[in-house]
């Protein structure tokens, strides 16, 4: 059986995360803010990691999905995310 986790994060010039437990296995993630940021899955975000500009949205889709990661160059932003998780 499959729910969803609804999950905001406050994004920084300092890496932050959130989790999801159990893991997702798909995830959307929308930046609602005004600043572009880096995230990185699993591992503690980086500026060299996938940029996500203001009011984009990506969805992504792996076998174990436990954290998102993600950083601003400077600046703050807000993410939005849903997270597909099996019970």
């Amino acid at each position: 059986m499959a729910s969803a986790q609804v999950k905001n994060l406050s994004v920084s010039n300092t890496s932050s995360s959130v989790s999801f437990s159990p893991a997702a296995y798909l995830v959307t993630i929308t930046n609602t803010g005004s600043t572009t940021c880096y995230f990185n899955i699993g591992a503690a975000a980086t500026t060299s990691h996938y940029p996500l500009d203001p009011g984009d949205t990506i969805r992504i889709g792996l076998s174990t999905i436990s954290a998102v990661h993600a950083i601003t160059a400077s600046g703050t932003t807000t993410l939005k995310m849903i997270g597909a998780v099996q019970w």
